[in-house]
């Protein structure tokens, strides 16, 4: 049976397959408690009578200006390369058109940013 190893805070720490028999205690401070469900998550909670998944994270915080212009350097230099390679390819037009519209999805987030 699946159990969930709660820390004495009530967060989940770990789950683990267990018989509820076997000779196995969970560490010092922590409890095991029966998930029969699969209702616990790694990071959620236990508050003794049910298990709640653990928040969502924050969103990462938008890339700074110095970021968005190492990236569009990148995508620059991508698609400088792409479109002097001067094949007739299908991969190489689709490549080069996709490195332009990095750039200039880029160039509008840094004049987003300096508005």
């Amino acid at each position: 049976m699946r159990y969930a190893v709660v820390d004495g805070s009530g967060n989940v720490v770990n789950l683990i397959e267990w018989d509820g028999v076997a000779q196995w205690a969970p560490p010092a401070g922590h409890t095991a408690e029966a998930d029969p469900n699969g209702d616990a998550w790694i990071g959620g909670t236990w508050d003794g009578q049910a298990f709640s998944k653990a928040p969502p994270p924050p969103p990462a915080p938008p890339p700074t200006a110095d970021q968005l212009l190492n990236q569009l350097r990148n995508a620059e230099s991508d698609r400088i390369v792409w479109s002097g390679l001067k094949t007739d390819t299908p991969e190489a037009s689709a490549k080069e058109a996709e490195a332009q519209s990095r750039v200039d999805a880029l160039k509008a987030q840094l004049a987003s940013l300096r508005s």
